[in-house]
């Protein structure tokens, strides 16, 4: 996720039963925590990626990135914004399946 989209995430994750985490990309821990602190979203699990290692396993190549990821372990990767209204259609796509 990105300073973009926090929003949206801080919104659908209130009302959503869906586990979200957040990874930071190439970036250090305190300005992860800084994120996490300045958009309320410390009632969500998030990774420090600083190597990239996650990114790469993934595909993830910029942000924001989302990964939808289902209990048989398929996944779904998208680039670009979603917003609330979006987010929340990929979320009960996933749950539909």
């Amino acid at each position: 996720m990105c300073r973009g989209e926090a929003p949206a995430v801080a919104e659908v994750s209130k009302s959503s039963d869906v586990e979200i985490i957040g990874v930071a990309g190439r970036d250090n821990e305190e300005a992860m925590q800084a994120f996490i602190d300045g958009y309320a979203l410390g009632d969500l699990t998030h990774l420090s990626d600083e190597s990239g290692e996650i990114w790469s396993r993934f595909g993830v190549t910029s942000q924001p990135s989302w990964l939808f990821i289902n209990d048989d372990g398929t996944h779904d990767l998208v680039f670009g914004r979603l917003g609330t209204d979006g987010l929340r259609a990929r979320i009960d796509t996933l749950m539909a399946s």
